[in-house]
């Protein structure tokens, strides 16, 4: 899986959430946070005050009308969606294979999600036919939140974890219901299609659940950008169960790895430098990234993290 679509994949289910789409850091994606209408633009006349304030008044009028003519229709989530929404409402284990189409068809990223009703863990590991292949956690635990990289046994506790559950949040959010882009052959399934729009892009959810129980078995988010060739993410489920196993949620991985956030700047230098030489990142790698030796001291969990993601290769 590529940084950037690492980012989309926990951007998209976010996008619902807080509203800010792929506008998170790593992505060339606008933010997109103002509301889901929009409001008619105000025509300014070049006549006198009078004939201008008349315009604005006649604007007004023709938006707040055509607002009470087409008012938006009331969201009924599907009866798929209720139910797969629901199973995340206490404890849960949740495991997903996560593909992208613009990538290698043996590329494929295992999502791992558990909460025990309060404290959230998910984990991405990627399986890849050639190249490098990542592992990284997301963590909330009590009032803490950790972001991990367990190729580098490093973490850094200032990154945020929220839990992402796109089906509550389609609900949260009462997208669209649409079935414009439901295809031909369901594979059997029934097909459930729900759409975010916004100012410079769109994604399509379509929910796919088992005709004779209702289980959810996949869905497919596609990403529709302006000037972009569409990005279709693929999430099959593997598992779902109501329980989450409590060792998942314990912190003392701390003791054995380096708290990035609480290191000297040589110590930091001297890891960053080790690194690069065990995943084969040259300086040439990290001056595409604007990134000189010197930068290591001080350079960010996330900046370095992009920077591994991004160049790193498999293990000589």
């Amino acid at each position: 899986m590529t940084y950037k679509n690492i980012k989309i994949c926990a951007c998209l289910a976010a996008a619902m959430c807080s509203c800010f789409a792929a506008g998170c850091a790593g992505s060339d994606k606008k933010d997109t946070s103002s509301a889901l209408t929009t409001t008619a633009p105000v025509i300014e006349s070049k006549a006198d005050t009078a004939d201008t304030d008349n315009s604005v008044v006649q604007a007004e009028s023709a938006a707040d009308e055509s607002s009470q003519a087409e008012p938006k229709k009331e969201f009924t989530p599907g009866e798929g969606l209720e139910k797969t929404a629901a199973l995340f409402s206490g404890a849960y284990t949740y495991k997903t294979e996560v593909t992208y189409s613009d990538e290698a068809a043996g590329n494929v990223s295992e999502v791992t999600q558990a909460s025990d009703g309060k404290n959230f863990y998910q984990n991405n590991k990627s399986v890849t036919e050639s190249g490098f292949a990542e592992d990284f956690t997301y963590l909330r635990s009590g009032d803490k939140s950790y972001y991990i990289d367990n190729n580098t046994s490093a973490f850094t506790s200032k990154t945020s974890a929220e839990e992402l559950n796109i089906y509550q949040a389609i609900i949260d959010q009462q997208l669209d219901v649409t079935s414009t882009h439901i295809p031909e052959d369901t594979e059997g399934c029934k097909v459930e299609e729900y759409t975010y729009t916004g100012d410079t892009y769109i994604t399509v959810y379509d929910l796919y659940f088992s005709k004779k129980t209702g289980d959810i078995k996949k869905y497919t988010a596609t990403y529709i950008t302006e000037g972009d060739d569409d990005i279709i993410q693929t999430v099959k489920v593997k598992e779902i169960t109501d329980s989450a196993d409590e060792k998942l949620f314990d912190t003392d991985f701390t003791e054995d790895m380096t708290d990035f956030d609480n290191i000297s700047e040589d110590t930091r230098l001297g890891f960053c430098q080790g690194v690069c030489a065990t995943y084969n990142i040259s300086t040439d790698d990290m001056y595409k990234m604007d990134i000189t030796t010197d930068d290591l001291k001080k350079i960010s969990f996330d900046k370095f993290f992009e920077l591994v993601c991004t160049y790193a290769k498999p293990k000589k």
